[in-house]
């Protein structure tokens, strides 16, 4: 039975180098090639409710809308047809279609075939009639079995050698009439799809058990080396699920089969897990896909600077500059690959340690009796997404500022209403430490300016926020010295200091401080370089003051008009 809350799932993943748009209709996918091609799509002729031929002889289903929903957003030439499952399966193994509209995944069949995205999660039973005491898989040994011909449960009964008295329907009506007929012991199918189809035809004789078949994840496929069309398909799922378009298809074909009352208990946890589940499959699979296109664009330009190397005929003194430019250029290469490994590795603890948090408690909140504690768990988990979603957050903008998809939006605006903002912005019960804030501006900070109010806010809070990690007591003070034309704002601690060695890089991508006294401090690393990069869009300059053990000072120069 399809899970009865509503699995977003999906892969889903980190935008590592850029997000093309939020709008993935907008953007020019690396293969749009693929929109002047006619792709071959086809399904199951009768699969309830997912896919079926309706009484008007027309393909029809949740499979079925959500593909074309999904071809008229991406502009695909496609024809679809539905056909016998063993037919259409064993042609996307050879490669004589290109989609199959929804197939269950599994090792196996990955060997043939490539899943996109999985939008369902599939549970298996064990079906027979009123009387007859089936209630574990064990039990079906040596029996017959009804199943559908090339379903998931005729590779079960195949690989599992449960039995060899295999029966093979041709669909799982077929299915389900034979059984109600009194014919063979037992039917092993989708629990969803049987019980639709016991409640549609009316078979009062027939009854579903737990067969505590581990569940399937539920997707598109498409053809051995594909990988365009499946990156293309991914892509237009996602924007459904991110537009709501997703949910109006979902609702109008599952909705009436959700029990309402466990998911008004418990929707929000359940939202919250699984949005962070497939913010997270889907950063991983961009970064993927991003860290090989940018190793094949390194490995292409030192290719082509040994090349040069080569036709270079100069005098061996020009030679050894080249030479050194070219170690350089190397080393330059691998500290560069050696901050992204490090940077990759801190995401995944990063990520890791809310998640674990987010699961672990929200697993507690079935079977916990108490109130008080159920909203405690509830509190925690909003606190660990809050901090996930922080998390993506620097990465989705950090992506955005290097590939120049941020833009400049000024507006006129107080920096005495700035400062009010920012300073109210901190006085919350996330910030427990016995540290005074104090905002400073001289008299002109009265005046109207005229630049960009939210990158500067921005500005001061990655600042003070970082300003509060490393300060355990004293004061955080943050002003502007003299707001004129050219202002000059501050952001100073008393924390533990920046070590001198550490301040030239300070504002590096993926470079974090050691310090002894926060070796184990979090944080992805990013914070400073996003506050260096805004200051540069806003064409100012920023530099920072400290004295290790001592506190640290950042100053950021910018015009305000």
């Amino acid at each position: 039975m399809v899970s009865k809350i509503r699995f977003y799932a999906g892969l889903l993943l980190i935008l590592w180098l850029t997000l093309e748009s939020k709008d993935i209709k907008a953007a020019e996918p690396d293969s749009i090639f693929l929109t002047k091609e006619i792709i071959h799509v086809k399904g199951d002729y009768y699969y309830p409710p997912f896919e079926f031929i309706n009484e008007n002889g027309e393909p029809d289903g949740f499979n079925v809308e959500l593909f074309k929903k999904l071809a008229a957003d991406l502009g695909l030439n496609y024809t679809l047809e539905l056909e016998p499952w063993h037919k259409v399966r064993k042609e996307l193994e050879n490669s004589e279609i290109d989609v199959l509209l929804g197939l269950m995944v599994s090792e196996e069949r990955s060997k043939k075939i490539k899943f996109g995205i999985p939008h369902s999660i599939m549970t298996h039973g064990i079906f027979t009639r009123v009387g007859v005491k089936i209630d574990r898989i064990d039990q079906l040994k040596d029996k017959e079995i009804i199943v559908q011909e090339s379903d998931l449960m005729h590779d079960y009964l195949l690989k599992t050698k449960l039995t060899d008295k295999i029966i093979l329907a041709n669909n799982q009506h077929e299915a389900l009439t034979l059984l109600a007929a009194g014919k063979h012991d037992a039917a092993l199918l989708g629990n969803f799809q049987g019980a639709h189809l016991i409640k549609q035809l009316n078979l009062k004789n027939i009854v579903v058990q737990n067969s505590k078949i581990e569940p399937f994840k539920y997707a598109m496929a498409v053809s051995q080396n594909n990988d365009d069309l499946l990156w293309l398909l991914n892509m237009g799922l996602y924007q459904l699920k991110a537009s709501g378009e997703y949910d109006k298809i979902y609702e109008k074909w599952f909705g009436v089969y959700e029990k309402q009352n466990f998911l008004k208990r418990y929707k929000i946890p359940i939202l919250i897990i699984v949005a962070g589940l497939v913010l997270l499959v889907f950063m991983v699979f961009f970064l993927r896909n991003r860290v090989r296109s940018a190793n094949r664009r390194l490995q292409k330009s030192y290719n082509e600077l040994v090349q040069l190397t080569k036709n270079l005929k100069e005098e061996i003194a020009q030679r050894k500059i080249i030479e050194k430019e070219l170690v350089a250029a190397k080393e330059k290469a691998e500290e560069s690959d050696r901050l992204k490994s490090a940077f990759l590795a801190n995401m995944s603890h990063e990520i890791r340690t809310p998640m674990n948090s987010i699961m672990g408690f929200a697993s507690l909140l079935p079977s916990e009796d108490s109130k008080d504690l159920m909203t405690q768990y509830a509190r925690i988990i909003v606190q660990n997404s809050e901090q996930l979603v922080n998390i993506i957050d620097d990465i989705v903008l950090y992506s955005k500022l290097q590939t120049k998809l941020i833009s400049r939006n000024n507006s006129s605006f107080k920096v005495a209403d700035l400062f009010y903002d920012i300073y109210h912005s901190f006085q919350l019960p996330i910030y427990p430490k016995n540290i005074k804030l104090i905002v400073n501006h001289d008299a002109s900070s009265d005046l109207n300016f005229n630049t960009d109010y939210d990158k500067i806010r921005q500005v001061f809070t990655n600042l003070i926020s970082n300003a509060y990690k490393y300060t355990d007591e004293g004061e955080i003070e943050f002003g502007c010295r003299h707001c004129e034309d050219d202002a000059l704002f501050y952001v100073r601690d008393t924390g533990i200091g920046i070590p001198e060695k550490d301040i030239e890089r300070i504002f590096d991508r993926f470079y974090r401080a050691q310090n002894a006294e926060r070796k184990s401090q979090n944080g992805t690393g990013l914070g400073l370089s996003i506050v260096s990069e805004l200051i540069n869009l806003l064409n100012g300059k920023i530099w920072v003051e400290s004295e290790d053990g001592k506190g640290s000072t950042f100053y950021f120069k910018i015009k305000t008009n």
